[in-house]
């Protein structure tokens, strides 16, 4: 499925989401699609715990362990997931998901810092690292310019639900 049938598949399922029509495509597509655009794959692979939580990492920086961040690793193929880190826990399971919608779900994670995304199979050294404050602050840039652009229609769009997902 590609970037465009992805999101065509957001824009109709917004309204369960709390996102208004109007909104999703004027502001939240163009913002997905400039960052899937970015990344090398068209889908990913993720760890979830059985209840469907999403496997967070904490990471501390070398140059300051006090400043810590939480992330999602999200691989190109089942196979590199599987064997990151030797990873092996019979209470996670690893799902599949189109790009757009991981980063849909990273708009609603407020205590997700970031999703990286393992790009080069077999390669965990190649990392992009998709910041969830940038897609958010670009998304709301792009809300507040539909409001501007659209004044009369701008009482009816309401704000990115925190819970967006």
């Amino acid at each position: 499925m590609n970037i465009e049938e992805q999101v065509n598949i957001l824009y109709k399922t917004a309204p369960r989401h709390g996102v208004s029509p109007v909104v999703m495509e004027k502001a939240v597509i163009p913002t997905l699609t400039l960052f899937a655009n970015q990344l090398q794959h068209l889908v990913y692979f993720v760890f979830q715990t059985r209840d469907r939580a999403w496997l967070t990492t904490t990471l501390a920086y070398n140059s300051d362990p006090d400043r810590q961040k939480t992330v999602i690793y999200a691989f190109p193929r089942q196979k590199d997931a599987t064997s990151f880190q030797s990873f092996a826990n019979p209470n996670l399971c690893l799902i599949e998901i189109p790009v757009t919608h991981l980063l849909f779900q990273l708009l609603a994670m407020n205590r997700v810092d970031s999703i990286l995304f393992m790009e080069v199979p077999s390669n965990q050294d190649e990392i992009k690292d998709i910041q969830r404050k940038i897609l958010k602050n670009l998304a709301k840039k792009q809300i507040k310019r539909l409001k501007l652009s659209d004044a009369p229609a701008s009482a009816s769009i309401p704000p990115i639900p925190p819970d967006l997902a």
